[in-house]
């Protein structure tokens, strides 16, 4: 089990928070489901930005509805290497594919 605290330092561990997206739709969002995960959320950035003396951009908002993205954002990396992409087509339907736990740590390891 992971706390949600152990989940949010890796959130941010894991991308640059400090940068400006050139668009609402590549901008990083961090999502809370409550109260309590909220202020862990907030304190966290709040550590994390008297740290480093820099602001960070990541925006933190109440996990409202998921959409996933269009298909050619599905599994990015692995869609851009064909061979890998074409082998893994012909063992998945798309929406298996994009589902597929087995695809998405292809992708990592692609990535």
């Amino acid at each position: 089990m992971v706390s949600y605290r152990e989940l949010v330092e890796k959130f941010w561990d894991d991308h640059n928070p400090y940068s400006q997206p050139f668009s609402r739709q590549y901008q990083s969002m961090l999502f809370y489901h409550n109260e309590e995960q909220r202020e862990i959320a907030l304190e966290v950035k709040e550590e994390l930005e008297a740290e480093s003396g820099r602001t960070i951009r990541t925006v933190i908002q109440e996990y409202d509805n998921f959409y996933l993205a269009e298909d050619y954002h599905q599994k990015y990396y692995l869609q851009n290497n064909r061979s890998f992409k074409n082998h893994y087509l012909e063992i998945y339907e798309f929406d298996e594919f994009v589902d597929s736990t087995a695809v998405a740590r292809v992708n990592g390891y692609i990535n």
